[in-house]
């Protein structure tokens, strides 16, 4: 394991189905109103695909705004990344049956996987996937 490349992956389970869940979470005009750590969506992209732009601002310790790119989209998950200073952040949220994944890699030439705050980041991680399985269980309903 590198000291340079930090990975946190968290799970949530849903009884939702994996498209639902995935229209959910594509619906970012409604994000701040039942993701806790959106605070705002500052730009959606037209379409979900590949080179689109997502802009949004996040509530953790402090509000930080992420500007990202989408580098891969699929049947199965959204992949972006961003880089803020020296770190460039890669987030792919996954839409498995019965469950969806969201895996951040933080990768620099400092040591992050030393001092970046895992905790903060695994809680907004955790906050935002219960929250959208809980809408899109809502929207299941």
């Amino acid at each position: 394991m590198s000291p340079f490349v930090l990975t946190l992956t968290s799970r949530m389970p849903t009884a939702a189905d994996a498209d639902v869940v995935r229209a959910t979470f594509e619906d970012t005009a409604t994000w701040p109103a039942w993701c806790g750590p959106v605070v705002e969506v500052l730009h959606a992209p037209e379409r979900w695909e590949q080179g689109a732009r997502l802009a949004y601002r996040l509530q953790s310790l402090v509000t930080v705004t992420f500007d990202v790119t989408l580098d891969r989209v699929d049947a199965r998950s959204i992949c972006w990344s961003s880089t803020k200073g020296p770190i460039t952040g890669t987030r792919t949220f996954t839409f498995e049956d019965g469950a969806v994944v969201d895996e951040k890699r933080f990768e620099s030439w400092l040591p992050v996987a030393l001092f970046y705050p895992r905790p903060p980041i695994r809680r907004m991680s955790e906050r935002w996937l219960a929250d959208l399985v809980a809408e899109a269980e809502r929207r299941t309903l």
